[in-house]
């Protein structure tokens, strides 16, 4: 094995020396990381003509994992650190039957590059290692918000990006009429890679 590794890698220095090009299969797909089959996910045409944190789709979400809870996901306008639109999700957990509660948006930990590893993923797949913890807000009758701050390209370490995630996505969800959070006092708090975002 280590034989033919050695061949290889010999052949493409040496290709590479005598100024060849090295053809790529036909099925490398360039773009990564890969855009969010469920069309959720996806940005409208007319998405620049929006302002940041309007919202373009809201929809419910099953809440099994917290008692006591009603879920929607929320994509709204924001923009990524080129200045250019971009469509962006968060998740909203509100506890039942409290009227008016304070909002708390918490930036998680992403140690993904992955799209499906965002909060609005991993919040329900067991994967997000906060998940419990959301549980205090929830008990105090606080409602949490959880943007996927990464955005839809999981740009680790974009700080710039993920505050302006944050910032828009408590506006999208002080615009959504149906959570009764359009007066609410907002907090920001976020670990890790959230912590930038928050800061």
């Amino acid at each position: 094995m280590l034989r033919r590794s050695s061949a290889w890698i010999a052949l493409i220095l040496g290709a590479l020396f005598l100024g060849a090009t090295i053809p790529v299969p036909a099925q490398a797909d360039p773009l990564y990381p890969w855009p969010d089959p469920d069309p959720f996910y996806s940005a409208p045409a007319d998405l620049g003509v929006l302002n940041p944190g309007d919202v373009v789709r809201t929809r419910r979400i099953d809440t099994w994992m917290f008692a006591n809870s009603d879920g929607w996901q929320i994509a709204f306008r924001s923009t990524n650190s080129a200045g250019h639109p971009i469509l962006a999700v968060t998740t909203v957990l509100l506890p039942r039957g409290v009227a008016n509660p304070p909002l708390v948006s918490y930036q998680a930990i992403v140690n993904s590059l992955g799209t499906k590893c965002a909060p609005s993923h991993s919040l329900f797949n067991l994967e997000l290692q906060e998940s419990p913890g959301l549980y205090l807000g929830l008990q105090r009758g606080w409602a949490v918000s959880v943007p996927d701050h990464l955005g839809p390209t999981g740009a680790y370490g974009a700080a710039k990006l993920g505050g302006m995630i944050t910032l828009d996505s408590v506006r999208a969800v002080q615009r959504v009429a149906e959570l009764g959070l359009t007066h609410s006092p907002v907090a920001l708090a976020g670990y890790s890679g959230g912590g930038m975002a928050s800061a």
